[in-house]
C-alpha cells in the first residue's frame, strides 16, 4: 500500500470548500478518503470533511458508493454514529461528505 502524501490530497489547510467550510488540519487517512477538520465560515462551526481521494474518483461505482454512503448515514439517529450534515462534489470531482466535528479519540 503506497502512503498517501499531502501533495496528492484533494485539498490543503486554508482551503475553502463550498464557499463556506475553511479546511484545518487533517484527523485521518486511509485507502478512499482523507478526513480533515473545517470550519463553517458563516455558522462558526468546526466540523469534519471527509473527501475522496483523487485516486479513487476513477474507479467504477466508487463516487456512487461514497456518496451513497453519506444518504445512509444521515438517516441513522443515534448518539454512537456522527451526523452528517452536507454532502457535495468537489470542483476537481471529488465527493465529500460534512459530519459534525466530534472530540476525542479512536
Amino acid at each position: 500500500m503506497s502512503v498517501i502524501t499531502e501533495d496528492r490530497l484533494p485539498v490543503a489547510e486554508g482551503d475553502v470548500v463550498a464557499e463556506k467550510y475553511r479546511v484545518g488540519r487533517i484527523l485521518g487517512m486511509g485507502g478512499m478518503a482523507v478526513v480533515v477538520a473545517a470550519r463553517h465560515e458563516t455558522l462558526k462551526q468546526n466540523v469534519a470533511l471527509k473527501i475522496m481521494l483523487p485516486s479513487m474518483v476513477s474507479r467504477p461505482g466508487a463516487v456512487d458508493r461514497f456518496l451513497r454512503e453519506g444518504r445512509a448515514v444521515a438517516q441513522l439517529k443515534s448518539h454512537h454514529v456522527c451526523r452528517v450534515l452536507d454532502v457535495g462534489i468537489l470542483p476537481t470531482g471529488e465527493p465529500y461528505l460534512v459530519m459534525e466535528y466530534l472530540d476525542g479519540h479512536d
